[in-house]
């Protein structure tokens, strides 16, 4: 069993052993019988082929592995044959659907294909659409063809990688690299025989490389390599000095005098690597500084045409000028008009005094209607009031009032309730006409009421 094999069926679910006598069958003809079979096999076989790519598992084409695309052909077939099930007859099928669907997409047409492939009208024929009549004949081969097929997912998922450290805002010297440093420091599963990498700006068109770009990318490599070297030979220093410890605390003489001709050499060493590359980034970065003036120079001078044709259409200082009289004589024109049509309104201006004095009036007239109407249900409210008789006055005569000279009137109970109705009326119109604007409050000690006396039964005769 290879190791192919064994990472397939170890799959769990889609690759359980009930399952594997449909996966490894020409299912090709279920896709108009069993559709949801079809594509139940169809999925398995892509995520599992994908999954196996990206561990390496594939087997290799004569130019080395490449986890960005698939190679299929003979190789992959006899790396999935099984004894019980022998080889997956529909493998081919697998493809041409991973095709149709953009997951993954022939190398020579991803490469060559000059739109993008996220344009709607990008599109790859799918095989199974030239051998559609081949499939309902049934003559279809089970033989899968040579080819490589770049996967989607993975260039994506890279893409995204690789953008997180060369973002937009890259100085020019930072989109350059030799493959070998591109390899190490951002896609190390890339397997490409290229010498320089060059990532290009939002707004850059030209995808060539230039002698000067070359030049950087190899300035930046042979930094990295005295990077590598400073540090293996401040390991070695720092060895060296514990082995020197080391021997003399062993008394042995020689070989800690040894050890310290060795760290002294190893130190000068240092030092004239730490010098040279002191000086490769000061240059670096004078390079980056030119590079940042040169398109700072460019921007300006494209800024300096633009402004060119901007002054050219204005025209002459003195037209300007006459264009700014011109309009100030426009909106003078417009002020006085608008003070003729303010002039003309003023004749028609309403009197706020007599507004005031009619409004006024209404609302007297409402507040009297309201108070007349407040003392018609007062009065009625009184009317409904009845008024016991007295059972100790006789002949139903009851005395009300004395007057000042001591005599007393005598009313009979209808006579009374009329006269208290009338004269609570009176008294609550009054008070509502003649009620003061700043009332105030007096205490009249000196004024008295009317002297009440109780009922007295009066004798007959």
């Amino acid at each position: 069993m290879t190791t192919l094999l064994e990472f397939v069926l170890n799959q769990g679910a889609q690759f359980r052993r009930a399952r594997l006598p449909s996966l490894y069958s020409d299912f090709s003809l279920q896709r108009s019988t069993n559709p949801d079979g079809y594509a139940a096999n169809i999925a398995a076989w892509e995520d599992v082929l994908i999954k196996a790519n990206g561990a390496g598992l594939i087997p290799a084409g004569p130019d080395g592995r490449n986890f960005l695309s698939l190679r299929t052909g003979e190789e992959l077939l006899q790396s999935l044959e099984t004894r019980e099930f022998g080889r997956p007859l529909a493998l081919g099928t697998v493809i041409d659907e991973a095709v149709s669907h953009q997951h993954l997409i022939p190398v020579n047409e991803f490469l060559h294909n000059t739109a993008s492939i996220y344009d709607q009208g990008w599109f790859v024929r799918p095989k199974w659409l030239r051998l559609w009549p081949s499939l309902w004949l049934g003559t279809t081969s089970t033989k899968l063809p040579d080819g490589r097929y770049v996967i989607l997912e993975t260039v994506e998922k890279a893409a995204t990688q690789i953008l997180s450290h060369v973002g937009q805002g890259t100085p020019q010297i930072d989109r350059v690299y030799t493959m070998s440093m591109f390899r190490k420091n951002l896609a190390r599963t890339l397997n490409y025989k290229i010498e320089i990498v060059k990532f290009l700006a939002p707004n850059e068109i030209n995808s060539s490389i230039s002698a000067e770009e070359r030049t950087v990318a190899s300035l930046k490599s042979l930094i990295g390599d005295l990077n590598q070297q400073v540090e293996l030979l401040m390991s070695q220093a720092t060895t060296l000095v514990a082995e020197s410890k080391m021997a003399i605390k062993k008394q042995n003489r020689l070989i800690a005098l040894r050890m310290l001709r060795s760290k002294k050499m190893t130190e000068d060493n240092l030092k004239q690597r730490l010098e040279t590359l002191e000086t490769l980034e000061g240059i670096l970065a004078k390079i980056g500084q030119a590079s940042d003036q040169v398109a700072i120079v460019h921007a300006i001078k494209n800024s300096t045409g633009v402004l060119r044709k901007l002054n050219a259409q204005m025209g002459e200082i003195d037209k300007v000028e006459g264009v700014m009289e011109e309009l100030q004589d426009e909106m003078k024109t417009v002020d006085q008009a608008g003070e003729i049509l303010k002039d003309a309104g003023r004749d028609t201006e309403i009197d706020d005094d007599a507004i005031d004095e009619e409004l006024e009036s209404l609302a007297q007239q409402i507040r009297i209607e309201e108070e007349r109407k407040g003392a018609r249900e007062t009065q009625e409210k009184l009317a409904t009031i009845n008024v016991p008789s007295n059972s100790t006055v006789s002949n139903g005569l009851n005395a009300t009032n004395v007057s000042g000279s001591g005599q007393a009137s005598f009313t009979g109970p209808e006579e009374r309730a009329d006269s208290l109705v009338t004269e609570s009326t009176d008294a609550f119109v009054r008070m509502s006409l003649d009620e003061p604007k700043d009332p105030v409050v007096k205490n009249d000690t000196t004024q008295q009421r009317p002297t009440q006396v109780e009922s007295v039964p009066i004798a007959e005769g």
